[in-house]
């Protein structure tokens, strides 16, 4: 019972169970998330399952802001099952989660399903949307580990001209959803050129438009728990215009509505 940082979700990229504490994919620190005051209970079975339920409080205490979920989790010759259902600000999330192994190689598909406005949905105009997000993971050497992961977004657009209609929808209001689009590659990788040296780096593809997000990082061990990192956010893409005639911005790609930032940061724990 008390503030704690609640998350879902095995993808290694975008996870479409985490609607309470998610980042942004721009966001500088991911190192702690935000906490939620909540009373959660945990009760294992078996050798490896786990009966996971909670109550979120919202703002002011209110039903309307707050959630509530019951997440089973369990495995089966070597594979992992996750089975979730989640009321949150009034809205319905189904979702499931899977783990395995293909090849020595991990895999994972993750999905969501969100009934926005659920008790009034007859009254609704906000479509249901369905996200997935599916790859693999592989430890090539012993210093170099690689990913490539696969997003959808039923949330997002189809088209340029819809991009700026979704500051409207639920999912981009409450339902932590960052993408505008529907269709997305993520590669990335991580690499320790060196014991006190970590290279990290991952890459965002819009599949409709074309437009990207890098983020290069770089980390270096400077003294026992002293580090200092080096990174970069640079977006690749056709760059939007305004029309001053209309008053109109008109969106040439995702990523180009984006500014490339470069950031140094010394970590000190204690």
């Amino acid at each position: 019972f008390g503030r704690q940082s609640i998350s879902f979700g095995s993808a290694r990229f975008v996870n479409p169970l985490d609607v309470l504490t998610s980042f942004s994919f721009d966001t500088i620190d991911q190192e702690e998330r935000f906490g939620v005051d909540a009373i959660r209970i945990r009760l294992p079975f078996g050798e490896m399952g786990e009966i996971d339920f909670g109550y979120v409080f919202g703002d002011s205490f209110e039903y309307e802001n707050s959630a509530f979920y019951l997440n089973t989790k369990f495995s089966v010759k070597d594979s992992d099952y996750t089975l979730m259902a989640m009321a949150f600000m009034e809205n319905l999330l189904l979702g499931l989660d899977f783990q395995t192994s293909v090849l020595e190689a991990g895999f994972w598909m993750e999905a969501g399903y969100v009934i926005p406005d659920a008790p009034r949905k007859s009254n609704s105009d906000d479509k249901n949307y369905l996200r997935i997000s599916t790859g693999f993971d592989y430890n090539f050497l012993s210093r170099l580990y690689g990913f490539i992961e696969y997003h959808y977004n039923e949330a997002g657009s189809s088209s340029l001209d819809g991009y700026l209609e979704n500051g409207n929808k639920t999912a981009y209001k409450q339902g932590r959803v960052f993408l505008l689009s529907r269709h997305y590659l993520i590669p990335g990788f991580s690499c320790e050129l060196s014991p006190l040296c970590n290279l990290r780096s991952s890459i965002i593809i819009n599949l409709q438009d074309g437009s990207s997000f890098i983020s290069p990082n770089v980390e270096y061990s400077l003294a026992e728990n002293f580090y200092l990192e080096a990174g970069a956010f640079i977006s690749t893409g056709k760059s939007s215009s305004v029309d001053y005639r209309k008053h109109k911005l008109n969106v040439a790609s995702e990523f180009g509505l984006y500014q490339n930032i470069y950031f140094l940061s010394l970590r000190f724990y204690f």
